[in-house]
């Protein structure tokens, strides 16, 4: 019989005791232990203790082949949320394992068939955003705009007369010719606060204490302003954003 170069090579193992190599041989799958999962990845084993194949993934799965239903512990060592489904394409409920796990989750149900990896939980059964609603914004409280005309306005009292004056907001940003809101008595009031619209007309009032009396100055149109509580209240002093 001719001895091929194949089997003289077997015969020299032997005879060397060595094992025989067998060449073009399949190799056998690799068995991989819970300590195996690299960084960065979902690993999944088919059994309790985490060892034998193991499937792994660092995206989401919409179908897990032959690994559907056959999970059996897990390690999730990504960074996002493992959802885990009952059906393909992420259908029939799902449960979770949380980002970056340290130790292996093991036992539990079987029916996994699909797997998304999400950076929030709320992502596993919907988007990160559902909707977006927008609203225009209330408009700002506080004692501004006397005259209507959408800008600011200032209210002052001379000391020497008591007389209150209004000084209208323009568009340069310079105050208009004074106006005559009050004509005299106003020098004699202890505080005064101007909160806005206290009345619910749209237009803002004037609140003022005199000698603990507190009385409520109503705005109208144009600026001037009329007086609608006679003060029977005991106010000593009043503070708040605009207090003059």
């Amino acid at each position: 019989m001719r001895t091929t170069p194949r089997r003289r090579a077997a015969a020299t193992a032997t005879t060397l005791g060595l094992a025989p190599l067998v060449i073009g041989g399949g190799a056998a799958p690799a068995q991989a232990a819970i300590g195996d999962c690299p960084q960065g990845y979902f690993c999944a084993w088919a059994n309790d203790d985490g060892t034998g194949p193991m499937f792994k993934t660092r995206t989401s799965a919409a179908t897990l082949g032959t690994w559907d239903n056959k999970i059996r512990t897990r390690m999730n060592r990504t960074g996002s949320y493992a959802c885990f489904f009952g059906r393909p394409n992420y259908t029939e409920g799902y449960s979770w394992d949380s980002p970056a796990q340290v130790y292996a989750t093991s036992g539990g149900s079987t029916e996994i068939s699909s797997i998304k990896l999400v950076p929030t939980l709320r992502e596993c059964e919907g988007k990160a955003y559902p909707y977006w609603k927008t609203a225009v914004s209330p408009k700002a409280a506080g004692f501004g705009d006397m005259t209507g005309d959408g800008r600011a306005d200032l209210v002052a009292r001379e000391k020497a007369t008591g007389k209150l004056w209004l000084y209208p907001g323009t568009s340069t940003r310079i105050l208009g010719a004074r106006k005559l809101v009050g004509a005299g008595g106003w020098n004699s009031m202890d505080h005064f606060l101007g909160v806005g619209d206290t009345t619910g007309d749209g237009r803002p009032d004037l609140q003022a204490a005199d000698n603990g009396a507190l009385y409520q100055y109503q705005g109208l149109a144009g600026g001037g302003l009329r007086e609608v509580d006679d003060g029977n209240y005991s106010w000593w002093a009043l503070e708040g954003a605009g207090t003059f």
